[in-house]
């Protein structure tokens, strides 16, 4: 409600720190108008996401995930190609996935504590104004809110620095951006998995297992990545074609798909170190190891920006990657005769 509230302020602010040129910022403005609108419903997806993997329930959460982008898409392309509603059409598309999918989401959680009525009864009422537990909830989510705000900003200052060198290079780079997401979909798995394994063996305080669900999810994470990083490199010229028609943008984004097609392999180690630390609940590391992370890459960014361009700025959100996983392992390290004792 907060956030629909200041749709105004953020339109303008985000604008403005995002570099939005005056014949972007009209499309900008009127896609947050519209996505804006499935904050609470995303909040929900993230909350029931956290539950079902929390619960190991990984194929229900796969497949809410599914379902969200599922209608996005096939409403994208509804609305924009038949309705011709142009970006608030997507926007819009957006919005209802993450509506239906919040909905199923509840009913199968519903369905999971028998109903409705025998939901309700479980709730502890008294728990939701305990101070205290929501003292620590917060605190958990204070830290996590930081470290994915870091992780964002690090995305945003490249968006930013993009857009001020012109739209092509804007536009250019967002498809590339997109190849990216498209990695962190595959590799998100191999943390999810690591988050579980690890929180499981330290639970258990049986270290061998910890070791063993490491040493399994950064091989697999070799091998997706390298599944990855093999797509974009061959086949990145093809993917770029389906995603816009415009020479000048296939030109643009080809000149840096090098660079997009290594970010999987970069990246790997993070993602599966973000779920390793995750799952052993080293909150406030992993909020102090982002901060410290984004730092490198800001000073990074600005020094190889103006010594290479906007390949400096490719270098310097790989480089990105591998700061955090370097920092988060050697942590890792340092916590582990803390977490196992005995």
């Amino acid at each position: 409600i907060g956030l629909i509230a200041l749709t105004w302020p953020l339109q303008w602010a985000l604008s403005s720190v995002l570099g939005a040129s005056a014949t972007v910022a009209p499309a900008f403005n009127t896609y947050l108008a519209v996505r804006i609108w499935s904050a609470p419903f995303v909040l929900i997806n993230y909350a029931l996401l956290g539950w079902f993997y929390g619960r190991a329930a990984a194929r229900s959460g796969m497949a809410l995930q599914m379902l969200v982008n599922g209608i996005n898409v096939v409403l994208s392309l509804f609305f924009v190609f038949v309705f011709h509603w142009g970006v608030a059409g997507a926007a819009l598309a957006a919005v209802i996935g993450h509506i239906v999918a919040a909905g199923a989401g509840v009913i199968l959680v519903l369905r999971h504590f028998g109903g409705y009525q025998r939901a309700r009864q479980l709730v502890a009422w008294d728990r939701l104004v305990d101070v205290a537990a929501l003292v620590r909830l917060f605190a958990l989510s204070r830290d996590l809110t930081i470290r994915s705000a870091a992780l964002m900003a690090a995305f945003a200052w490249f968006t930013a620095q993009t857009s001020r060198v012109g739209e092509l290079s804007l536009a250019s780079n967002a498809l590339l951006m997109q190849f990216l997401m498209i990695s962190a979909f595959f590799l998100d798995g191999q943390g999810q998995a690591a988050e579980q394994l690890c929180g499981k063996a330290v639970g258990a305080n049986f270290r061998p297992a910890f070791e063993r669900a490491l040493m399994l999810t950064l091989g697999w994470g070799v091998v997706v990545s390298a599944a990855l990083a093999m797509l974009f490199w061959f086949g990145g010229d093809a993917l770029i074609s389906v995603m816009t028609a415009s020479p000048d943008v296939h030109a643009g984004a080809k000149q840096f798909l090098a660079f997009a097609a290594i970010a999987p392999f970069t990246g790997m180690p993070a993602f599966v170190m973000d779920g390793v630390m995750s799952g052993a609940t080293l909150n406030t590391i992993i909020r102090n190891g982002m901060v410290a992370s984004f730092a490198i890459y800001i000073v990074a960014a600005l020094l190889l920006q103006s010594a290479f361009g906007v390949a400096g700025l490719w270098i310097a959100i790989n480089l990105f990657f591998v700061t955090r996983a370097t920092i988060f392992f050697i942590a890792t390290r340092w916590k582990l005769p803390q977490l196992f004792t005995g």
